[in-house]
């Protein structure tokens, strides 16, 4: 489940690893997991970004065709 969301390798073993070694595992994985999110949202965000400036230039492109 965590390779299907995203997790490198690196980061599914420190996910795992923290289950022997922290004795508050469910709070750390939660961090890890919010981390992660966090971090898919910023590359969602930025794609966003560059499909709206791909759509103003092809607004701008159209108007000069009309």
């Amino acid at each position: 489940m965590l390779k299907q969301a995203g997790f490198s390798k690196l980061e599914m073993e420190r996910f795992l690893l923290i289950l022997v070694k922290e004795p508050d595992a469910t709070n750390k994985q939660v961090e890890l997991l919010t981390a992660k999110r966090q971090q898919i949202l910023r590359k969602i965000h930025c794609r966003e970004q560059q499909i709206d400036k791909i759509d103003y230039l092809r607004y701008k492109i159209s108007q000069k065709r009309s």
